[in-house]
């Protein structure tokens, strides 16, 4: 006698991010090189798993991860490496800094050797522009904590979707736009040097850049 076709087994493999963004992986079980490979990391940056209610745990590339044990997304964040080749790297922010961007679960990259922090995927208001998010360059000068940030740069060049102008921002090819990574990020030249507006020393931090970037963005006929 035929049996009766059976049904699927359930897939109980989660859902599996990496920087926010999703991937798909048909396996019961990753490694760091395949997570690495997946999302296309550079090999100067370490990957950590996001353990809800624990520290973050490094995954490297001979690290293997049971994707069954979990429910709910599985995911992962990139963050730069101790060192890079033929650069000691140094910490652009304070501890309490990269916490905060942790938590948040932002993308971010840093430059040492010019000083840069790289957002990626910054989410743009909706409607605002015709991209829907960029990469965000901000240059974190030696007395952060003290002067704060001034400026920032994007990638790509952003455009509003009514057509209007962007007053006090660069074209592409124009001076003081930033290079990294084979890429053009272009000036908005924003200063809060009002006094409503200005760096408190020693108490604005990460998030008051953050703040500055969510305000420009909004307002993007300000030329603060």
């Amino acid at each position: 006698m035929t049996k009766p076709p059976q049904p699927p087994k359930p897939n109980n493999r989660p859902e599996l991010f990496v920087d926010n963004e999703r991937y798909d992986w048909d396996k019961d079980k990753i490694t760091g090189a395949q997570i690495r490979t997946l999302a296309s990391l550079p090999d100067d940056v370490q990957i950590f798993h996001k353990v809800p209610g624990q520290p973050d745990v490094e995954i490297k590339d001979t690290t293997v991860v049971d994707l069954t044990r979990r429910t709910g997304p599985t995911a992962f964040i990139r963050r730069p490496s101790a060192l890079r080749p033929g650069v000691l790297m140094t910490k652009l922010l304070l501890d309490d800094d990269y916490t905060a961007l942790d938590e948040r679960s932002i993308q971010y990259v840093e430059e040492a050797g010019q000083r840069l922090l790289v957002i990626s995927n910054y989410p743009l208001p909706e409607g605002l522009y015709v991209q829907d998010k960029c990469d965000v360059l901000v240059v974190i000068p030696p007395n952060y904590n003290q002067d704060g940030n001034d400026m920032f740069w994007t990638f790509p060049r952003l455009v509003r979707a009514d057509g209007q102008p962007i007053p006090q921002t660069h074209e592409p090819g124009m001076g003081d736009n930033r290079m990294y990574n084979g890429q053009e990020f272009c000036r908005w030249s924003r200063h809060w040097n009002k006094p409503s507006a200005s760096w408190k020393p020693g108490k604005d931090n990460v998030l008051t850049i953050l703040r500055r970037l969510e305000w420009a963005f909004r307002n993007p006929d300000a030329e603060k």
